[in-house]
């Protein structure tokens, strides 16, 4: 489908622009917060940057520290930064992530200013015949 393409293309593009902009799997920035020495400094890194790609939200199941931690991330960068987030999941399934108060709230941030954009089509990583 493209989902990953396009976001780090679009992070290259800020780059391009002069902007400051990180992609990290969900995976990873998980396991940065949960061994960070400094988790404030670490979630006030990634909430200052100018483009932000979470890539892949849903392979991981975030515990409830954790997804308090992306929902601060989240959170402070919505009025300020620009975000994007690659899934397999539509909105409504994003329970399965994170607590439904909790997942609530991070798609209200990211609906605040952002575009919700669903990709239809095959996988391009599936072998073709």
């Amino acid at each position: 489908m493209g989902k990953t393409h396009l976001a780090t293309s679009l992070c290259y593009l800020a780059i391009q622009e002069g902007e400051t902009a990180v992609f990290i799997s969900c995976f990873d920035l998980v396991g940065k917060l949960k061994n960070s020495r400094n988790k404030h400094n670490l979630i006030q890194y990634y909430a200052g940057v100018r483009a932000l790609c979470l890539d892949e939200l849903g392979y991981v199941f975030p515990s409830p520290e954790e997804a308090n931690d992306i929902f601060q991330i989240i959170s402070k960068r919505s009025e300020i930064a620009s975000t994007i987030v690659t899934t397999n999941l539509i909105p409504s399934q994003w329970g399965k992530i994170f607590d439904s108060a909790t997942a609530t709230t991070i798609l209200d941030r990211l609906n605040l200013k952002g575009t919700f954009l669903t990709l239809e089509g095959k996988s391009y990583r599936q072998p073709r015949a």
